[in-house]
C-alpha cells in the first residue's frame, strides 16, 4: 500500500549558516532560511531544515522523497553567470543549528539545480534520499549555493519560505507490507492435531495428502487428494469417524476403538482394518447378573458364524 506524509520543519533548529572565510554563524527561524552568496565578502550562505520525520512506520519502505519550495519572502536579488544549488539530506544539523563546520559539510547530496526554483515547485530528491530518512527521529535537508559570479551580479540572494503559513515542506512517499499468505501445492500436505479433546482437522491437496488425529476423546479426520494417496487416521479414540478419498490409494483405519466407523472411497487400492474380535481365549463371556463368575470385557468374547444357516456358537479361540 502506497502512503504519504507531509512535513512541517522544526523552527526551532531551522535557519542559515553564513560562511565568511573559514568562519561560520547561524541564524535561526523560518525568515532567515536564506541562500545566496555576495562575492565581494566573500559571504556564502546556506538554507537549512529539519524535518521530525518519526511518524513514519517503522517497517514501512520509503520510495519518494521530495522538498516542496515556498518562496520567496521577496523577489530573488540577482543572478550570477552559472547558478548552481545542491541539496543535501542526512543527519545534519545538531541538537539545534550551531553553525559550524560540520553542520556546513554534512549529509548527502542527492539534488543538483541549474536555474532557481520558482513558488510551489515541488522537487524530487535523488535515489539515495529515501534510505537516508530517519523513521525513527529527525531528517534535515541542507542547501548550499555554489554559483559561479562570471560575468553576472557581484551578489545574488533568494529568501526561502513566503510567510508563517506559507514554509517549505518535506514530502515523503512509502509502502506498508501487507500480505496475504495461502498454502496451495500439488505435492504434499499434512495436516495433524495432537491430543486434542475435540477437533476437526482437514488435508487437501493434488498429490499425497495426509490428516490425522491422535489421542483425543472425538472428533472427524479428513483426507482428500486425487493423484497418489489420501488417508485418514484416528488412534485410541473413545468415538470417532475416519474417511478417506481418493483416486490413487486410499487408507482408512480405526484401531482399538470401542465404537468407530472407518470409510474408504478410492478407485485403486482400499484397504479397511478392525482389530481382532476376541484377544484372550481364557474365558467366555458371562452374564453380569453371574455373581459366581467374574464379567470381563467385551473385547475379551466372540461369536462367529460358520454359514449363513449355521447359527452354532464357537467355542473360546485359542490365543495366538
Amino acid at each position: 500500500m502506497l502512503d504519504q506524509l507531509t512535513f512541517d520543519f522544526d523552527n526551532t533548529a531551522s535557519g542559515k549558516i553564513n560562511k565568511i572565510g573559514t568562519s561560520y554563524s547561524a541564524g535561526i527561524g523560518w525568515d532567515l532560511c536564506d541562500l545566496g552568496q555576495n562575492t565581494a565578502y566573500n559571504f556564502f550562505v546556506g538554507a537549512f531544515f529539519r524535518f521530525d520525520t518519526s511518524s513514519i512506520p517503522d517497517h514501512a519502505e520509503v520510495t519518494v522523497v521530495q522538498f516542496r519550495v515556498r518562496g520567496y519572502r521577496s523577489a530573488p536579488d540577482g543572478d550570477p553567470q552559472f547558478y548552481e544549488a545542491r541539496y543535501s539530506i542526512g543527519d545534519i544539523i545538531g541538537g539545534s543549528l550551531d553553525g559550524n563546520a560540520a553542520e556546513w559539510n554534512a549529509g548527502t547530496e542527492v539534488l543538483t539545480l541549474t536555474a532557481r526554483p520558482a513558488d510551489k515547485t515541488t522537487l524530487t530528491l535523488g535515489s539515495a534520499a529515501p534510505a537516508l530518512v530517519d523513521k525513527a527521529g529527525d531528517t534535515d535537508i541542507k542547501i548550499l549555493d555554489h554559483g559561479v559570479k562570471g560575468t553576472g551580479d557581484a551578489q545574488w540572494w533568494a529568501f526561502y519560505n513566503k510567510s508563517t503559513t506559507e514554509r517549505c515542506r518535506l514530502y515523503v512517499y512509502f509502502t506498508v507490507p501487507s500480505a496475504t499468505v495461502t498454502g496451495i501445492g500439488t505435492a504434499a500436505l499434512d495436516a495433524a492435531m495432537i491430543y486434542s479433546a475435540s477437533a476437526t482437522t482437514t488435508g487437501s491437496a493434488s498429490a499425497t495428502l495426509s490428516a490425522t488425529v491422535t489421542h483425543h476423546a472425538g472428533a472427524t479426520a479428513t483426507g482428500i487428494g486425487d493423484a497418489a494417496l489420501a488417508a485418514g487416521l484416528l488412534l485410541a479414540s473413545a468415538s470417532a469417524t475416519a474417511s478417506g478419498a481418493g483416486s490413487g490409494e486410499l487408507d482408512a483405519s480405526v484401531t482399538y476403538s470401542a465404537g468407530g466407523t472407518a470409510i474408504g472411497i478410492g478407485t485403486a487400492t482400499l484397504a479397511f482394518y478392525t482389530a481382532p474380535l476376541a484377544l484372550d481365549a481364557r474365558t467366555i463371556s458371562v452374564a453380569s447378573s453371574d455373581v459366581a463368575t467374574i464379567s470381563v470385557v467385551v473385547r475379551d468374547s466372540a461369536e462367529i458364524a460358520v454359514d449363513p444357516d449355521d447359527v452354532a456358537t464357537r467355542g473360546p479361540r485359542r490365543a495366538n
